[in-house]
């Protein structure tokens, strides 16, 4: 059971994970080198949790991709071969 602080203390952790956003629209320069956004950092972005099911629907993805490779092998097989033949006049 989760105590009141633990509690907090997670909500917290959620929030500073978050980039800052201001409720101002951005203002864009002439040159267009405003960043309207700050990008996470990549010890940010490991640090942050994740769900079990974006690593499943991910796997998933992969294997769905490579069922259809498989079946569609002898229509990109002939395709592929005539471009890289194409290429090697």
């Amino acid at each position: 059971m989760k105590t009141r602080q633990g509690a907090i203390q997670n909500e917290m952790d959620k929030k500073s994970l978050l980039p800052e956003s201001s409720s101002a629209p951005p203002q864009l320069d002439p040159v267009g080198t405003n960043q309207s956004q700050p990008r996470l950092g990549r010890d940010h972005l490991l640090r942050r949790p994740f769900d079990v099911r974006s690593l499943s629907m991910t796997g998933l993805f992969i294997l769905a991709l490579f069922y259809t490779l498989y079946f569609m092998r002898s229509i990109l097989l002939p395709i592929v071969l005539a471009l890289l033949l194409s290429y090697a006049r």
